[in-house]
């Protein structure tokens, strides 16, 4: 999203923040686990989001609300069948009585996939039950419990095996054969202070509990992701002022272990514990009738402790202290076409397995640095909005600067293969602030009714991303070309050129 990508396959934070009904899910990319069938509504937030949801949210923010109670009674039933045994079966009921409305849901899917063990088993069931204490305030209870398996066929390798074996029978991918449970409960008190103030209140508990196969079922794995937290937000509006303020706290706690598939020996175990203290906060003011100016301003302090039960050398425990912000215009030049210009800004910070691999380097005598910058994005925007002729558009340009990436010195996916005769020094395995990005870019957004049982929607990007420059350490820098010399000698030695 402008720019910010995945660096490597599913390994790190996606650079987009992914909210569940108001609770960042602070996992990487390819594990974030929802029941598709819950999903009421997706919102998308681009740009620097980070005065909102704090960490990760260096390119925006994704935010996923599931079903909720309505003041109505109606229940149905779906399903559906299709190719590779695919099957899905879903039940659901609403009902609203005179203090309370209860949102309940049932499902099932399978799928056996064209590829050999493609095979899917997904069953979950979730509701809210929404209880009013009176006419100023009330609570809610949310409940999600999903079991999801998963096989192992999803690729094919080369284009030879894409002909001859394209269901690619006795394939193994990298990863696979994952069997997750996923439990997800909160509970949101919500009150009415009088018609220019309230305040809301949230627990929540999310579990993650997972098995799979890597490495083409070398090793088998189990991973346990374990978030708690508690948030509250208060609103106060005045004559042209508005303002909210937040507090958001997080306990969020993994643990995984690795075993060898061939003799289920221990190879890897450890965990993490991370702990989010933020405080937020909101200003609106409607400078005139057609002129609002918003800002907002967050504090974020993380603690992190990364435990390697294995090796002890490996042990950190890095702390963060960053503020992130946001500072916007709208016009309303028309009733309904509106003038938009912002900055805000965007923080990731250095996970706590970056900072451990980093120590096995300096053990090594590596000269790789012993903690790292905290990256950031500050992004530039300018846009219109509105309705025109009974189409709904948005355009905007934009630019995102990132700084101080993070990443491998040699790429996602370098390693140490002893390049060198004379030296086992290689840092390009390790991890670095890299150095700089820009993305510039065009976005554009049309939708409508063309007419009453026909509409379109439509939407259209461009962007230029470039890294702006690279920090190398001088060291470094004669690594690699010493690294360069001793690969062309290897080619003259295998030529009988010297």
């Amino acid at each position: 999203m402008r720019g910010i990508e995945n660096q490597m396959y599913m390994g790190e934070k996606p650079g987009v923040a992914v909210v569940i009904d108001g609770v960042p899910v602070q996992e990487t990319a390819g594990k974030i686990n929802i029941d598709l069938d819950n999903i009421e509504s997706i919102k998308v937030i681009k740009g620097g989001a980070s005065f909102l949801y704090g960490n990760d949210a260096i390119a925006g923010a994704i935010i996923i609300t599931t079903k909720r109670p309505k003041g109505q009674n109606i229940s149905q039933i779906e399903t559906e069948i299709g190719s590779f045994s695919s099957k899905r079966f879903l039940a659901s009921t609403n009902q609203s009585f005179e203090k309370s409305a209860l949102q309940l849901q049932g499902s099932t899917r399978t799928s056996d996939g064209y590829w050999e063990d493609a095979y899917v088993r997904e069953k979950s069931i979730n509701g809210k039950y929404q209880y009013y204490i009176n006419d100023l305030s009330d609570i809610t209870f949310g409940l999600d419990l999903t079991n999801r398996k998963t096989g192992d066929g999803n690729s094919v390798s080369g284009t030879t095996n894409a002909e001859t074996n394209p269901t690619s029978a006795g394939e193994y991918s990298y990863g696979g054969y994952y069997n997750s449970d996923l439990i997800k409960t909160f509970i949101t008190y919500s009150e009415e202070i009088n018609q220019s103030s309230h305040y809301m209140l949230r627990f929540h508990k999310y579990i993650d509990d997972k098995t799979s196969k890597t490495g083409r079922t070398a090793y088998n794995n189990i991973e346990k992701w374990d978030q708690n937290g508690i948030k509250g937000e208060y609103y106060k509006s005045f004559n042209k002022y508005a303002i909210m303020v937040g507090l958001d706290l997080q306990k969020n706690t993994t643990d995984e272990t690795q075993y060898l598939a061939s003799d289920n020996s221990l190879r890897s175990q450890y965990d993490t514990d991370e702990r989010i203290y933020a405080l937020y906060g909101e200003l609106n003011n409607q400078i005139t009738d057609s002129l609002t100016s918003v800002i907002n301003l967050r504090y974020d302090n993380l603690k992190y402790k990364y435990n390697d039960q294995l090796d002890n050398s490996k042990n950190v425990n890095p702390s963060y202290n960053t503020t992130s912000f946001r500072a916007g215009l709208n016009y309303d030049f028309t009733e309904n076409n509106s003038l938009f210009t912002s900055i805000s800004t965007g923080f990731r910070a250095p996970t706590v397995s970056q900072i451990s691999k980093n120590q096995t380097g300096i053990a090594l005598g590596h000269d790789v640095p012993t903690s790292l910058k905290t990256e950031t994005t500050y992004n530039y925007e300018i846009g219109i909005r509105g309705l025109q002729s009974n189409v709904n558009y948005e355009a905007s340009i934009y630019q995102l600067d990132r700084k101080d990436y993070i990443g491998r010195q040699g790429g996602s996916y370098s390693s140490s293969t002893g390049w060198s005769k004379t030296s086992n020094i290689d840092e390009d395995e390790y991890y670095f602030n890299l150095g700089d990005m820009r993305s510039r870019g065009f976005e554009l957004a049309l939708n409508g009714d063309i007419m009453s049982n026909l509409s379109f929607n439509t939407a259209y990007t461009y962007l230029d991303a470039i890294f702006k420059n690279i920090h190398l350490h001088k060291e470094l820098v004669l690594i690699h070309i010493d690294k360069l010399i001793y690969q062309e000698i290897l080619f003259l030695e295998h030529q009988n050129i010297l």
